[in-house]
């Protein structure tokens, strides 16, 4: 299957995306690659990593439920774009952490 150049691929957030976008790029469609980000802080920090590492990436979703206070006090950093740009995060691991407040009200389980 070809797309004609222009015609857009969208990648719903998977384990397996950074593979996905590879191909695609490789061998259905040269173009575009978007992650769908529908989520908080940690998604957000993840599928930048993930469209800093794919070839074809196009842009990236801001969506409404990112810019709640809920979820966005429940990690240390907050990204956003500035100038209509967002910087990945060079942080170790995904470049997120969850805030003090919200590992105090999570439950802890440990698995002997």
């Amino acid at each position: 299957m070809k797309k004609a150049p222009g015609q857009h691929c969208r990648i719903y957030y998977s384990r397996t995306q950074q593979r996905i976008g590879h191909f695609v790029n490789n061998f259905i469609v040269r173009p575009h690659v978007q992650i769908h980000v529908c989520g908080g802080p940690i998604s957000t920090a993840a599928a930048l990593q993930m469209e800093a590492a794919i070839p074809n990436f196009m842009i990236h979703e801001l969506h409404r439920y990112a810019l709640l206070e809920p979820n966005t006090k429940t990690c240390v950093h907050n990204y956003m774009p500035e100038n209509g740009m967002y910087s990945v995060p060079d942080l170790p691991g995904l470049g997120q952490e969850l805030t003090p407040e919200t590992l105090a009200a999570s439950r802890v389980v440990t698995v002997k």
